[in-house]
């Protein structure tokens, strides 16, 4: 799982170098994408190549993602998107 702050639109970056450093697939992402100022062409390719090419199976975006960018994250995750809002619990096992 990754767990990121105000990821300033780079959350596609991120993930793809946390896949490098730990040699592992990264099958959740969860904070603040910081999609505001983009389309939702641009959206739609970071949601599909985080999903696509880097096989993130769930995401919870946050705040600063937008409302435009909880759509197309919807959209693209389906029932594996989770709006990471206030009281979202996310449990942890082996």
């Amino acid at each position: 799982m990754l767990l990121v702050g105000c990821s300033h639109s780079l959350v596609t970056r991120i993930t793809e170098e946390a896949r490098k450093v730990l040699n592992d697939d990264i099958f959740r992402v969860l904070g603040d994408f910081h999609l505001l100022p983009y389309g939702t062409k641009d959206i739609r390719g970071r949601a599909r190549k985080l999903r696509d090419e880097f096989g993130v199976e769930r995401v919870a975006p946050a705040h600063c993602t937008g409302h435009l960018g909880f759509r197309v994250f919807r959209e693209t995750f389906g029932d594996q998107y989770h709006l990471a809002e206030l009281g979202l619990v996310v449990e942890f096992s082996n």
